[in-house]
C-alpha cells in the first residue's frame, strides 16, 4: 500500500515535468517534491530522472549534480537495489569522465567496475572499463594504461557477453591509435570487426570501429586499404535498419567522414557525392553544414567558380558565428577574402580580409603576444652575439664545449664498442644454445648419490617424454598449461610439476618458455623479413610484453637487439 501511494505522487508530480519539457526549474522542483514524499522504487525513478536533468544541463552546478546523485546513491545502497545502485554509479562515472575529473574517476572506478561485473551489468562494466584505460592514457600513464587493456582484454574472454571481447579489442587498438603505433592499432580493429560480423545487433560499435580503423589508414596513407574499409563500412550501415534514429546518426556521422576523406586527397568530385548524400532534408543539421560548406568552398574553388566559393563562404561564415566557433568563422573569412579579390570586388574583399584580422587577433590572448614579445628580445640577443663571434670569452667557450663534446664522444664510443661485443658474443652463445635439441638437467653429472632429493631415473624418462611432447610442437600453442601436457603424458599434473622441478631445476613456465625462446632465435636468425610481432605468436606467447620480458630473462638481450646484432654479424 505503501508504495503504491509513493507511485502514485510521483506520477502526480510527475506531470509538470512532461508538460513542461524546456523548463529545468519545473522539472528539478517536481521531481525534489517526489523524492521527499516517496519511498522505494518511486523514489529511485525520481532520483533517476534529476540526475538525468542535472547531468545534461550544462549550468548545473558541480556540487548540486554531485549532491543529488551521491543521496542517489546512498539511498539505492540502503534499499539493496542493486538497479538504482547501477544508474547512480554510472552516471557518477560519466559525469567525472565528461568533466575531466581524471583523479576522482580513478578513484572510484575499480570499486565500480567490481559492482558491473558481480551484478552483471556488462554493458556498463566494457564501457567504465574502457574510460579507466583512457583516462590513463590521458594522464600518460601508458605502461599502466597497456597493463589495464591488456587485463581488460583477458577479463572480456570470460564475461559471457557478446560485445566484450570485441569493445576490449577496440580499446586496445584507441590506445596504440594514440600513441601512433597505428599497425597495431589496425590488427586490433580488424580483430573486433572479425568477432563483432558474426555478432547480431552490434551495428554501433561496428560503426565506431570503422571510422577509427579509416582514420589509422588515412594517417598511414593507405589509400587502397580506406577506399576497402568506408565499401565495408556502407555495407554495415545498410544492415542497420531495426533502429532508425540511431541509424541516421551513423550513416551522417559515415557520410561526413567520406567528405573529409576525399577532400583530404583532394577528389572532390567523390566528396560532392557524399556531401549531396549529407544534406538531405531528412539528415541535414547545422552540425554537418560546417562540413557541407567547408567542402563546397574547397570544390568551388578547385573548379575556379569564385562566385560560388564566396557563397559557400558566407554561409559558412553565418553558421559557425551561430555556433559561436571562432576559428572557423576565420576560416570562412579568409576565403572570402581571397574569392572577392579573385572577382575583382576589391572593396568586399578588403572587408573581409580586415575583419580576418581583427578576428585572427583577438585569437591571440596575452600570453601569445607575451610569448612573440620574448622570441623577438631573443632574436635581437641572438642577433648581437654572432656579430661577436669573435669575441675572446665566446672562443673559449666554444673550445671548451668542443673538448666536453670530444671527451663525452670518446667514453659514448668506448662503452658502445664494449656493449656491442657483448651483445655479440650474447647472439653467438644464444643461438648455439637454440639448436641445442637435446635436454638440459642439473645436477646428472654432479655427486648427488648422498641426497636424499636426487631424482630417480624414472624422473629422467618422464621428463625426457616431456621433452619430446613438447618437441614437437606442443610448446606453440600459447593456451598450453600443466594439465595439458600431464594428460598427454598419462600422469597427475601435481607429479609432473615437482619432476620437471627436480631434474631441470625450473618450474613449468620457465621450463615451456626456453623452448619458444629457442625457437624464436632460430626463427630470427632464418627469416630476416618476419617482424617480432609476428614471430610472438608463432612461438607460443600470447602478448609482445611476456615476449619481450622471458627473451630479455632467458638471453641477457632484446629482442630487437638480438635481431640487429644478429643481421650485423651476417653482413
Amino acid at each position: 500500500m505503501k508504495h503504491t501511494i509513493s507511485l502514485i505522487l510521483a506520477i502526480l508530480f510527475a506531470v509538470p515535468t512532461f508538460a513542461a519539457q524546456d523548463d529545468y526549474l519545473v522539472k528539478k522542483d517536481s521531481l525534489l517534491k517526489v523524492i521527499n514524499i516517496a519511498e522505494g522504487e518511486a523514489k529511485f525513478a525520481a532520483y533517476d530522472h534529476l540526475g538525468i536533468i542535472l547531468f545534461n544541463d550544462a549550468s548545473t552546478p558541480a556540487d548540486t549534480f554531485l549532491k543529488y546523485n551521491t543521496e542517489f546513491e546512498q539511498a539505492a545502497t540502503a534499499a539493496k537495489d542493486s538497479f538504482a545502485m547501477k544508474a547512480a554509479k554510472h552516471r557518477m562515472i560519466l559525469w567525472f569522465r565528461n568533466n575531466a575529473k581524471h583523479e576522482e574517476l580513478l578513484e572510484i572506478l575499480p570499486a565500480t567496475l567490481d559492482f558491473m561485473k558481480t551484478g552483471k551489468y556488462y554493458n556498463k562494466y566494457i564501457q567504465e572499463y574502457n574510460f579507466f584505460v583512457m583516462t590513463l592514457f590521458e594522464l600518460g600513464k601508458f605502461d599502466e594504461a597497456m597493463k589495464i587493456a591488456n587485463q581488460f582484454y583477458s577479463d572480456a574472454k570470460t564475461i559471457d557477453y557478446p560485445t566484450a571481447q570485441p569493445y576490449a579489442l577496440y580499446t586496445l587498438g584507441e590506445l596504440y591509435n594514440g600513441s601512433k603505433r597505428l599497425e597495431d592499432a589496425c590488427k586490433s580493429y580488424l580483430a573486433a570487426l572479425q568477432i563483432l560480423k558474426i555478432t547480431k545487433d552490434t551495428y554501433t560499435l561496428q560503426s565506431y570501429i570503422y571510422a577509427s580503423l579509416i582514420d589509422c589508414y588515412t594517417e598511414l596513407k593507405r589509400w587502397k586499404d580506406v577506399e576497402k574499409y568506408f565499401n565495408e563500412w556502407e555495407m554495415n550501415l545498410k544492415k542497420a535498419e531495426s533502429n532508425k534514429w540511431e541509424t541516421k546518426i551513423l550513416r551522417c556521422n559515415f557520410y561526413q567522414i567520406n567528405i573529409s576523406f576525399y577532400d583530404e586527397i583532394k577528389d572532390y568530385a567523390k566528396a560532392e557525392k557524399y556531401c549531396k548524400l549529407l544534406e538531405k532534408p531528412e539528415n541535414i543539421t547545422d552540425y554537418y553544414m560546417g562540413s557541407i560548406a567547408n567542402h563546397r568552398v574547397l570544390y568551388y574553388l578547385a573548379n575556379k567558380n569564385y562566385s560560388a566559393v564566396l557563397e559557400w563562404a558566407l554561409k559558412g561564415y553565418d553558421l559557425e558565428t551561430k555556433r559561436n566557433k571562432l576559428v572557423n568563422r576565420c576560416h570562412f573569412l579568409q576565403y572570402a577574402a581571397q574569392a572577392a579579390l579573385l572577382l575583382g570586388k576589391a572593396e568586399e574583399g578588403a572587408e573581409y580580409l580586415e575583419r580576418f584580422v581583427e578576428f585572427n587577433d583577438s585569437l591571440h590572448n596575452i600570453e601569445f603576444n607575451a610569448k612573440i614579445d620574448e622570441l623577438r628580445i631573443q632574436y635581437d640577443v641572438d642577433k648581437h652575439i654572432a656579430e661577436k663571434t669573435h669575441n675572446r670569452n665566446y672562443f673559449l667557450f666554444a673550445l671548451g664545449g668542443c673538448i666536453l663534446l670530444l671527451v663525452t664522444l670518446g667514453i659514448w664510443i668506448f662503452y658502445s664498442r664494449q656493449i656491442v661485443l657483448r651483445n655479440r658474443e650474447l647472439v653467438r652463445k644464444n643461438q648455439q644454445w637454440a639448436n641445442l635439441q637435446t635436454l638440459e638437467i642439473v645436477g646428472k653429472d654432479k655427486d648427488m648419490e648422498i641426497e636424499k632429493n636426487m631424482p630417480a631415473a624414472e624422473d629422467y624418462e618422464i621428463v625426457e617424454q616431456a621433452h619430446r611432447i613438447l618437441l614437437d610442437g606442443l610448446f606453440k600453442e600459447y593456451e598450453l598449461v600443466l594439465d595439458t601436457l600431464a594428460v598427454k603424458m598419462g600422469i597427475h599434473s601435481k607429479t609432473l610439476s615437482q619432476v620437471i622441478n627436480s631434474v631441470t631445476g625450473k618450474n613449468f613456465n620457465q621450463f615451456v618458455n626456453e623452448y619458444r625462446i629457442k625457437e624464436a632465435i632460430r626463427i630470427m636468425s632464418h627469416e630476416k623479413d618476419l617482424r617480432l610481432k609476428e614471430i610472438y605468436w608463432q612461438v607460443g606467447f600470447n602478448s609482445y610484453t611476456a615476449f619481450y620480458r622471458t627473451f630479455k630473462q632467458i638471453t641477457g638481450l632484446h629482442p630487437t637487439q638480438f635481431k640487429n646484432k644478429d643481421s650485423e654479424m651476417k653482413e
